[in-house]
């Protein structure tokens, strides 16, 4: 078994007016597909890079700009997104079976999207292994989200080339592979939607990674501001309760909002996901203000000895 480790870079809608709706709900639309190929040991045979030239979110997103240093005159040389996928996949393919290897959760479910989008085929997508997850089990034991930069500084390996760049960001996940041990890694990976536990009442008993990833999933993270339509960047989500999170986001012409998220469970072992925006008041920002207290006193206990404290009813 062969092992393809991609990264994706993607545009967003530079209002919220834009935003592609149907045939899909489009978050993103790939710019820029890097991959590594590795053999069943782990060594690397080959890379890829592939620009790619979007039909939908034609003029570059100013924080994506920022973040990626893609300008508008660079997305007009790629690709075609089917051309792009086309060669992709016999690259993939070309010596026989393979999984995926992405850092996060965030690649696949854009690449699902525009696949749908221009009507190819998914049933062609094989096993994706969140590389993220396996790190946090063999070596940062936080049951958190981590940035590929911050992995590379705790495993004290020099990234290669500028981030955000899709084949370095891919390049610079191979080298985590090779820092754990990924046969073990595989071996003992467990899709999320597999695990047993659930809560029977909210997320009391939900798995941190599980949590962690919906946390980070598409659908809970992007927003608009509701003055001018301007895609906002979320903090990371802070705990307030069982199920409750806040987080903030700021416009620069239209100031500073508060998200608030709130995961209930919903039949079948599937959780149902409720966000609101609203302009920050001060009654927002004492109730961030509360819950950054009670978190530092639940890790001052835990310091001394305490265990964990609860967190229902906060």
């Amino acid at each position: 078994m062969q092992h393809i480790v991609f990264d994706l870079e993607w545009n967003q809608a530079v209002i919220r007016e834009k935003i592609i709706q149907s045939p899909v709900f489009l978050h993103g639309e790939i710019v820029q597909i890097g991959a590594v190929k590795l053999d069943a040991d782990f060594q690397e045979l080959d890379q890829l890079k592939l620009d790619v030239k979007p039909a939908y979110y034609t003029r570059m997103n100013s924080r994506v700009r920022r973040l990626t240093g893609i300008s508008n005159q660079m997305l007009k040389q790629g690709l075609s997104f089917p051309e792009a996928l086309e060669q992709f996949r016999l690259w993939c393919g070309a010596e026989g079976p393979y999984d995926f290897i992405t850092w996060g959760t965030d690649d696949m479910p854009i690449l699902r999207e525009n696949l749908q989008l221009y009507e190819q085929e998914l049933d062609w997508l094989p096993t994706c292994y969140d590389l993220q997850r396996i790190y946090d089990q063999q070596v940062a034991h936080g049951n958190r989200q981590w940035a590929l930069s911050a992995a590379l500084e705790k495993l004290e390996i020099s990234p290669i080339g500028q981030a955000h760049d899709a084949l370095n960001d891919a390049v610079n996940t191979v080298q985590v592979c090779k820092a754990l041990d990924m046969e073990r890694g595989l071996q003992e990976y467990t899709e999320p939607e597999r695990r047993e536990k659930r809560a029977r009442r909210g997320i009391g008993s939900m798995d941190m990674v599980l949590l962690s990833e919906i946390l980070e999933q598409n659908q809970a993270r992007p927003c608009f501001c509701p003055a001018c339509g301007m895609p906002l960047e979320p903090t990371p989500w802070t705990p307030r309760g069982e199920g409750r999170f806040m987080a903030t986001a700021a416009c620069e012409e239209h100031g500073e909002y508060v998200l608030k998220l709130r995961i209930q469970e919903g039949e079948e072992g599937t959780y149902v996901l409720t966000r609101t925006l609203r302009t920050m008041d001060d009654d927002a920002r004492a109730q961030m203000e509360k819950s950054g207290s009670r978190r530092k006193k639940r890790r001052r206990r835990r310091g001394k000895g305490g265990g964990a404290a609860p967190v229902e009813g906060e």
